[in-house]
């Protein structure tokens, strides 16, 4: 039968890849990584040995990894502009970065970033057959009724996966939950960098009085 579906109020998860300018490009970078390792691993006692750790510094950005953050701003230009689309001209801006370390057998916890407003995942390191989950949010609302789906996908499904791999950049809204599950196939560290945007400028309008200058 002929018919429409419409996939109202969708959650946006972009994927894009950087790619190191050069061999000098790829060598600084990994001495930046092992460099913000060297300074130090937040061990945050008592810390759960399932759970991945982070890193001391939460500004890395600030000071290393110049060429991957260029990248990444480039790419919150076009996902403000596809996604976001705002009226009014706003500096979006990275706030904190900081680098996960996810060890075999560990797992990063369901969560989302308060106080921002784009999120997003640098991979520096994958394991094979890597991924991120995300949660949809409705899910408590939709699941209080429990109907066993034949065969999960989009529609029907409280959780997602998208593969990962080395060098790719995903950006999606604060508020959209995710976490990492236990690989049990892993082998090595996985590495990764998170970051959190926020915005500069005119917010709202005086005359609908939501006005707020940043």
């Amino acid at each position: 039968m002929r018919h429409e579906l419409h996939g109202l109020f969708p959650s946006p998860v972009y994927v894009a890849k950087y790619i190191p300018a050069g061999e000098l490009d790829a060598k600084q970078n990994a001495t930046d990584i092992e460099d913000i390792i060297k300074e130090g691993i937040l061990n945050t006692l008592p810390h759960p040995a399932h759970l991945s750790i982070q890193s001391n510094d939460s500004h890395i950005f600030d000071t290393k990894l110049h060429n991957i953050k260029k990248c990444i701003e480039d790419h919150i230009k076009e996902y403000v502009r596809e996604v976001i689309n705002p009226a009014e001209e706003l500096e979006y801006y990275i706030t904190q970065s900081w680098l996960n370390i996810t060890r075999p057998n560990q797992e990063h916890h369901q969560h989302r970033h308060g106080n921002s407003i784009i999120s997003g995942v640098f991979y520096v390191k994958t394991w094979e057959h890597d991924s991120i989950s995300f949660h949809d949010a409705k899910a408590p609302i939709v699941q209080r009724m429990e109907l066993a789906p034949k065969e999960y996908q989009i529609w029907n499904s409280a959780e997602w996966y998208i593969p990962v791999e080395d060098n790719n950049i995903l950006l999606f809204p604060s508020w959209l939950e995710h976490g990492v599950n236990i690989n049990p196939t892993a082998t090595g560290d996985r590495i990764s960098i998170a970051f959190n945007v926020f915005a500069r400028g005119l917010f709202g309008h005086p005359e609908t009085l939501n006005e707020l200058i940043i």
